[in-house]
Protein backbone atom coordinates (compact mmCIF):
# COMPACT_ATOMS: atom_id res chain seq x y z
CA UNK A 1 0.00 0.00 0.00
CA UNK A 2 2.72 2.83 1.39
CA UNK A 3 4.73 1.33 -2.06
CA UNK A 4 1.49 2.25 -4.46
CA UNK A 5 1.24 5.96 -2.65
CA UNK A 6 5.13 6.56 -3.11
CA UNK A 7 4.63 5.76 -6.86
CA UNK A 8 1.21 7.74 -7.34
CA UNK A 9 3.19 10.66 -5.51
CA UNK A 10 5.34 10.65 -8.09
CA UNK A 11 3.85 9.89 -11.23
CA UNK A 12 1.76 13.00 -9.83
CA UNK A 13 4.72 15.01 -9.27
CA UNK A 14 5.80 14.47 -12.79
CA UNK A 15 2.70 15.20 -14.26
CA UNK A 16 1.78 18.16 -12.72
CA UNK A 17 5.33 20.10 -14.15
CA UNK A 18 6.68 21.01 -11.22
CA UNK A 19 10.18 22.76 -11.03
CA UNK A 20 12.16 24.91 -8.15
CA UNK A 21 13.63 28.26 -9.38
CA UNK A 22 16.34 30.00 -7.38
CA UNK A 23 17.48 33.73 -8.24
CA UNK A 24 19.25 36.98 -7.91
CA UNK A 25 18.78 40.45 -9.56
CA UNK A 26 18.33 43.91 -9.15
CA UNK A 27 15.22 46.36 -8.48
CA UNK A 28 15.01 49.79 -9.29
CA UNK A 29 12.41 52.16 -7.48
CA UNK A 30 10.72 53.84 -9.46
CA UNK A 31 8.70 57.70 -8.88
CA UNK A 32 9.20 59.44 -5.94
CA UNK A 33 10.64 56.27 -4.06
CA UNK A 34 13.31 56.47 -7.21
CA UNK A 35 14.56 59.75 -5.90
CA UNK A 36 15.00 58.72 -2.50
CA UNK A 37 16.39 55.32 -3.17
CA UNK A 38 18.90 53.72 -4.65
CA UNK A 39 18.23 50.20 -6.84
CA UNK A 40 19.14 47.37 -4.46
CA UNK A 41 19.97 44.00 -4.94
CA UNK A 42 17.12 40.95 -4.99
CA UNK A 43 17.36 37.81 -3.85
CA UNK A 44 14.65 34.64 -3.62
CA UNK A 45 13.19 31.24 -4.60
CA UNK A 46 10.40 30.24 -6.70
CA UNK A 47 7.98 26.80 -6.90
CA UNK A 48 6.49 26.30 -9.98
CA UNK A 49 3.66 23.91 -11.41
CA UNK A 50 1.19 23.15 -14.14
CA UNK A 51 -1.89 25.16 -14.08
CA UNK A 52 -4.51 22.50 -13.32
CA UNK A 53 -8.15 23.01 -15.04
CA UNK A 54 -7.12 25.55 -17.67
CA UNK A 55 -7.07 24.82 -21.33
CA UNK A 56 -4.51 27.09 -23.02
CA UNK A 57 -3.95 27.98 -26.53
CA UNK A 58 -2.45 25.43 -28.87
CA UNK A 59 1.65 25.25 -28.66
CA UNK A 60 1.30 27.08 -25.02
CA UNK A 61 1.61 25.74 -21.36
CA UNK A 62 0.06 27.62 -18.01
CA UNK A 63 1.67 27.43 -15.47
CA UNK A 64 1.13 28.42 -11.40
CA UNK A 65 4.34 29.94 -9.79
CA UNK A 66 4.84 31.06 -5.99
CA UNK A 67 7.14 33.30 -4.98
CA UNK A 68 9.24 34.94 -1.82
CA UNK A 69 12.06 37.36 -2.71
CA UNK A 70 14.08 39.72 -0.29
CA UNK A 71 15.34 43.46 -1.59
CA UNK A 72 17.20 45.88 0.47
CA UNK A 73 17.42 49.70 -1.27
CA UNK A 74 19.58 52.23 0.21
CA UNK A 75 18.41 55.60 1.27
CA UNK A 76 19.76 59.07 0.67
CA UNK A 77 21.38 60.81 3.99
CA UNK A 78 22.07 64.41 4.79
CA UNK A 79 22.92 66.25 7.61
CA UNK A 80 19.71 64.92 9.78
CA UNK A 81 18.94 61.31 8.77
CA UNK A 82 22.39 59.54 8.53
CA UNK A 83 21.66 56.27 7.89
CA UNK A 84 18.52 55.38 5.48
CA UNK A 85 17.61 51.67 4.40
CA UNK A 86 14.23 50.04 2.60
CA UNK A 87 13.81 46.43 2.67
CA UNK A 88 10.52 44.74 0.70
CA UNK A 89 9.60 41.17 1.28
CA UNK A 90 7.58 40.35 -1.61
CA UNK A 91 5.21 36.85 -1.27
CA UNK A 92 3.35 36.66 -5.06
CA UNK A 93 1.44 33.79 -6.54
CA UNK A 94 1.52 34.52 -10.71
CA UNK A 95 0.28 33.04 -13.46
CA UNK A 96 2.75 32.35 -16.31
CA UNK A 97 2.03 31.77 -20.23
CA UNK A 98 4.93 29.60 -21.73
CA UNK A 99 4.64 30.72 -25.47
CA UNK A 100 7.41 27.29 -26.28
CA UNK A 101 6.81 24.85 -24.00
CA UNK A 102 8.28 21.45 -25.83
CA UNK A 103 11.79 23.82 -25.20
CA UNK A 104 11.96 21.60 -22.08
CA UNK A 105 11.95 18.52 -24.17
CA UNK A 106 14.40 19.33 -27.17
CA UNK A 107 16.20 22.07 -25.43
CA UNK A 108 16.44 25.83 -26.39
CA UNK A 109 14.71 29.06 -25.69
CA UNK A 110 11.15 29.25 -24.35
CA UNK A 111 9.65 33.13 -23.82
CA UNK A 112 7.03 33.44 -21.11
CA UNK A 113 4.47 36.48 -20.10
CA UNK A 114 4.37 36.73 -16.06
CA UNK A 115 0.92 38.27 -14.24
CA UNK A 116 0.44 38.07 -11.17
CA UNK A 117 -0.95 39.34 -7.32
CA UNK A 118 0.99 39.53 -4.17
CA UNK A 119 1.99 40.48 -0.55
CA UNK A 120 4.62 43.09 0.19
CA UNK A 121 6.31 43.13 3.38
CA UNK A 122 8.40 46.13 3.63
CA UNK A 123 10.52 47.93 6.88
CA UNK A 124 11.90 51.39 6.18
CA UNK A 125 14.44 52.13 8.93
CA UNK A 126 16.99 54.11 9.90
CA UNK A 127 18.58 57.07 12.27
CA UNK A 128 18.36 60.37 12.65
CA UNK A 129 20.66 62.89 14.65
CA UNK A 130 18.67 66.37 15.79
CA UNK A 131 20.79 69.30 17.43
CA UNK A 132 19.88 71.61 19.71
CA UNK A 133 21.23 73.88 22.49
CA UNK A 134 21.64 71.10 24.49
CA UNK A 135 23.17 68.82 22.66
CA UNK A 136 22.96 65.99 19.92
CA UNK A 137 20.08 63.70 19.71
CA UNK A 138 20.32 60.04 17.90
CA UNK A 139 16.73 58.76 17.07
CA UNK A 140 16.19 55.14 15.45
CA UNK A 141 13.54 54.32 13.74
CA UNK A 142 11.39 51.48 12.12
CA UNK A 143 8.24 51.50 10.17
CA UNK A 144 6.57 48.48 8.86
CA UNK A 145 3.79 48.22 6.59
CA UNK A 146 1.85 45.38 4.50
CA UNK A 147 1.16 46.31 0.70
CA UNK A 148 -0.91 44.12 -1.77
CA UNK A 149 -0.16 44.68 -5.35
CA UNK A 150 0.43 43.15 -8.98
CA UNK A 151 3.17 42.57 -11.47
CA UNK A 152 3.63 41.92 -14.56
CA UNK A 153 6.49 41.61 -17.20
CA UNK A 154 7.75 38.65 -19.27
CA UNK A 155 11.25 36.58 -19.61
CA UNK A 156 12.35 33.39 -21.11
CA UNK A 157 13.67 30.10 -19.86
CA UNK A 158 16.64 28.27 -21.75
CA UNK A 159 16.92 24.67 -21.53
CA UNK A 160 20.05 23.07 -21.44
CA UNK A 161 18.38 19.75 -20.70
CA UNK A 162 14.84 18.58 -19.68
CA UNK A 163 15.51 19.40 -16.05
CA UNK A 164 17.91 21.86 -15.94
CA UNK A 165 17.44 25.81 -17.40
CA UNK A 166 18.25 29.22 -16.74
CA UNK A 167 15.82 31.89 -16.21
CA UNK A 168 15.83 35.78 -17.17
CA UNK A 169 12.92 37.73 -15.96
CA UNK A 170 12.06 41.95 -16.44
CA UNK A 171 8.63 42.60 -14.16
CA UNK A 172 6.86 46.02 -12.92
CA UNK A 173 5.52 45.92 -9.52
CA UNK A 174 2.56 48.18 -8.33
CA UNK A 175 1.45 48.47 -4.86
CA UNK A 176 -0.85 49.92 -2.22
CA UNK A 177 -0.82 50.14 1.13
CA UNK A 178 -3.29 47.99 3.22
CA UNK A 179 -2.02 48.47 6.87
CA UNK A 180 -1.73 52.01 8.99
CA UNK A 181 2.08 53.76 7.94
CA UNK A 182 3.27 56.48 6.26
CA UNK A 183 3.63 54.12 3.23
CA UNK A 184 2.04 55.35 0.03
CA UNK A 185 1.66 53.47 -3.60
CA UNK A 186 4.94 52.02 -5.21
CA UNK A 187 5.72 51.02 -8.61
CA UNK A 188 9.08 48.43 -9.12
CA UNK A 189 10.93 47.83 -11.95
CA UNK A 190 12.57 44.34 -11.71
CA UNK A 191 15.31 42.44 -13.65
CA UNK A 192 16.05 38.91 -12.59
CA UNK A 193 18.48 35.85 -13.82
CA UNK A 194 17.88 32.86 -12.07
CA UNK A 195 18.56 28.71 -12.34
CA UNK A 196 16.45 25.93 -11.94
CA UNK A 197 15.65 22.53 -12.04
CA UNK A 198 12.07 20.44 -13.09
CA UNK A 199 11.44 18.19 -10.50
Amino acid sequence: MKKSLLVLLLITTVSMGQGLLVFSGLSIPLGDYGDIFSPGMQYGASYTMKMPGIEPPVGTELKTEYLIGYTNYEGETNAIITKSDYTIIPIVANGILDMNPSAKDFGGLAPSLVLGIGYYLIQNDGTMELTDDTGTWVIDYDERTANVGINLGGGADYYLNKNFYLRGVFKYHYTLPISDGDTDSMSLFDIRIGAGFNL
